[in-house]
């Protein structure tokens, strides 16, 4: 018996009923019993992934939607934050300014300390689902460096505390506090300001944080250490030294940002000295990448500028590394010749992890 060719090939017999297709397009099922199969539209283009449009129609290539399962926002200066709709936990960790170095006093030979260290600014960290954040944008403050004290320029004058680190905020929390101010230089040792406090919401505790290096009519103390754990901190500024027209005196350097396991992560500002670089060199700010390895802190502490020794200038402190770094402090003079100005301190910081 002989055997007639149809085209297209019904379905029962193996065939599709097709007759024709559009190039590259999907082949899906038909709606009547001879139509069993057709083609989609269209073949959309690179990058669309193909999606339901429900029962009774066709699907279609779109654009894909998604795909991201988290994003940061970072604030250096004060903005606002609204949260993505599909946001479903946030994780704060915010920065307070450090504090500013105090100025050196102007004297005579052995009379003479330089300012000290600010303290570091502290910090908080925050996670909590997003029903706690809302829909409504929040607003972002971020708490300024300490200004560092002002240079003296007349004989027997005490130098000038430096100002202390602005508070941090966003929406309504605002834990911890910035840096204290670095005290000016006089005629006895002056104490290095204070850190600023840490606050940790996820378990409750709370870190007093590096501490300003102190100032002496001779050498200058080293600033507070911000170590790793603390890490909503910087660290503290160094002191500057005493101003001695018989020995260069050297400045405290800035407190650096240590891990347990790995030693000094990231340094300090170095103190000055007459007899090297007088001035205090800045804090370096906080480690990131290949640098940090995981471990997060804010930056480092200004360098103390060295006091004068038989040279035309005291040396200035250095500035606090960005986020929360103490300024240092100035260099002490001898009468005749301005001191050395304290170092500001770092700027405050906020990370926004937002998971979806």
């Amino acid at each position: 018996m002989g055997y007639k060719r149809v085209s297209p090939q019904p379905v029962v017999e193996g065939g599709t009923g097709v007759a024709t297709a559009t190039a590259y397009a999907v082949l899906t099922g038909g709606i009547t019993g001879t139509g069993a199969f057709q083609s989609i539209a269209s073949v959309g283009t690179s990058g669309q992934v193909l999606t339901s449009n429900g029962a009774g129609a066709l699907p279609t290539f779109q654009a894909a939607t998604g795909g991201a399962s988290s994003v940061t926002t970072t604030f250096n200066s004060s903005g606002s934050w609204t949260m993505n709709a599909n946001t479903k936990y946030v994780t704060i960790i915010a920065w307070n300014g450090g504090g500013g170095g105090g100025s050196g006093m102007q004297n005579i030979t052995g009379s003479a300390t330089g300012g000290s260290g600010g303290g570091a600014g502290g910090g908080f960290m925050f996670s909590a689902p997003s029903a706690y954040f809302g829909a409504s944008a929040l607003t972002v403050t971020i708490g300024a460096g300490g200004n560092g004290g002002a240079s003296q320029a007349s004989s027997g004058t005490n130098g000038i505390n430096g100002s202390s680190g602005g508070s941090t905020s966003f929406g309504n929390m605002s834990d911890g506090n910035g840096g204290t101010n670095g005290v000016g230089g006089q005629t006895t040792t002056r104490i290095g300001g204070a850190a600023g406090s840490s606050v940790s919401c996820y378990n409750s505790s709370v870190s007093t944080g590096a501490i300003g290096g102190n100032a002496t009519l001779t050498t200058g103390g080293n600033g507070g250490t911000n170590n790793f754990g603390l890490y909503i901190s910087g660290s503290g500024g160094g002191g500057g030294s005493g101003a001695d027209s018989g020995t260069a005196r050297q400045a405290g350097n800035g407190g650096p940002f240590n891990s347990p396991t790995a030693g000094t992560i990231i340094l300090g500002g170095a103190g000055g000295i007459e007899t090297g670089t007088i001035d205090g060199a800045d804090g370096n700010d906080q480690a990131t990448g290949t640098s940090a390895k995981g471990a997060m802190g804010g930056g480092t502490g200004g360098g103390g500028g060295g006091g004068q020794h038989t040279g035309g200038a005291a040396g200035h402190g250095g500035k606090g590394g960005f986020p929360a770094g103490g300024g240092g402090g100035g260099g002490a003079s001898l009468n005749g010749t301005s001191s050395g100005a304290g170092g500001n301190g770092g700027g405050g910081y906020v990370i926004v992890i937002e998971q979806f």
